[in-house]
């Protein structure tokens, strides 16, 4: 009677165990489709998002092209612009079709015509992503400033026309520009040059790109230019005013009868 009793006993504790193996394998199963459904659900939304990412590159590559042609290009003319576009996205791998269109749109008026504006994109977009990548999101996001700012910059210095000493002076701004992390930017570096007038067309390229982005970066685009400009008018002998006369014949620089005027 104890045996069977025994055998009982072990044959009601194997049905538990086997009915509690079902009862989690039937949990795992559910967790295994549940699984299923959501990386099934992922995967479609990784595709669906695709689709919608490449439509919206789509529709702002036509905006770009609709954009140069209110520009007033002819066919030939936009079709050049594309081509130049392609060739910029392997020359900077970090731009694409439409935003190079875009950018040929909004130089064109800074560099003087298509040609200048399509010339400058590659600088252009390398320019921007060194910006970008020293956090001067600011610059680098207002392409038409930034080439306002480069192309005046050059023009001042002689050497807006001629793209290969554009590209190495201006490479050698945007570089002073990424290092100062906006302190000293393209609208800064231009006011400079308009405050220092002829003094800035004189200046050396190594001077310029190394020693004035630290003072502009101090006091700002507009006192370091005319501070420049000053000190040029000095060196260049232009008195401006009785006291300013009155120190030069103190300290022997100029003779009496060298003044003109009271």
């Amino acid at each position: 009677l104890q045996r069977q009793n025994r055998l009982l006993h072990q044959a009601a504790a194997a049905e538990e165990a086997m009915a509690r193996r079902e009862q989690i394998m039937e949990r795992h199963s559910a967790r295994h489709a549940l699984a299923t459904g959501a990386a099934a659900y992922v995967g479609g939304h990784s595709v669906l998002h695709g689709i919608a990412e490449t439509a919206i590159s789509g529709a702002h590559y036509q905006d770009a092209r609709v954009g140069l042609l209110n520009t007033g290009l002819s066919p030939e003319e936009l079709a050049s612009a594309e081509e130049a576009a392609r060739r910029t996205i392997v020359a900077v791998p970090t731009s694409n079709l439409a935003e190079n269109l875009k950018v040929i749109n909004e130089t064109i008026g800074a560099f003087g015509s298509l040609g200048h504006a399509i010339e400058h994109l590659p600088f252009m977009q390398k320019a921007a992503s060194v910006l970008r990548a020293a956090g001067d999101e600011t610059s680098a996001g207002d392409m038409k400033n930034l080439a306002f700012s480069l192309a005046k910059i050059e023009e001042m210095r002689g050497r807006a026309l001629n793209g290969a000493e554009f590209a190495a002076e201006g490479g050698d701004l945007v570089r002073a520009m990424a290092f100062f992390h906006g302190k000293f930017n393209p609208e800064e570096a231009r006011l400079f040059g308009v405050q220092a007038k002829d003094a800035f067309k004189f200046l050396d390229t190594k001077y310029l790109t190394t020693v004035v982005p630290s003072i502009v970066a101090e006091v700002g685009g507009e006192r370091a230019g005319t501070a420049l400009n000053a000190f040029n008018t000095v060196l260049m002998g232009r008195i401006r005013d009785k006291k300013q006369v009155a120190e030069w014949l103190k300290y022997g620089l100029i003779e009496r009868g060298q003044v003109v005027g009271g």
